[in-house]
C-alpha cells in the first residue's frame, strides 16, 4: 500500500499525519509482536521437541540396556541350562562306568569260579 500525502503547513494535516502515523505505528508494533510472538513459539516448540528427543534417547538408551541385561541372563539361563545337562550325561557316564566295573569283576569272579 502506497500512501501519498500532499503536506500543506495547516494544523489539521498536521494532526491527520501524527493520526495516520500513529495509526501505522501501532499497526507496525502489533505487528512486530505478533512476529516476535510467533517466532517465541516456534523457539519453544524446537525447544520441547529437543527436550522430548534427549528424552526418547535417554529411554532408548535404558530399553537398550535392560535388553542386554535381559540377554545376558538368558544366556546365563541357557549356560546354566547346559552345564547341567552335562553334568546330568557326567553322572550317567560314571553309573555306566560303575555297571561295566561291576560286570567286569563278576566276569572275574564267574571265570575263577569256573576254573575250579
Amino acid at each position: 500500500m502506497l500512501i501519498v500525502l500532499r503536506w500543506e503547513s495547516n494544523p489539521s494535516n498536521h494532526n491527520a499525519f501524527n493520526q495516520l502515523r500513529n495509526t501505522w505505528l501501532t499497526n507496525l508494533r502489533s505487528g512486530t509482536i505478533k512476529g516476535f510472538s510467533i517466532l517465541e513459539d516456534q523457539i519453544n516448540l524446537a525447544r520441547d521437541f529437543k527436550d522430548k528427543l534427549s528424552k526418547f534417547r535417554s529411554s532408548l538408551t535404558l530399553t537398550r540396556a535392560f535388553l542386554q541385561d535381559a540377554e545376558k541372563r538368558q544366556l546365563d539361563e541357557l549356560v546354566k541350562f547346559w552345564l547341567e545337562q552335562l553334568r546330568d550325561i557326567a553322572y550317567e557316564a560314571n553309573d555306566v562306568l560303575d555297571e561295566l566295573a561291576y560286570e567286569h569283576v563278576r566276569w572275574k569272579v564267574d571265570n575263577q569260579m569256573s576254573k575250579k
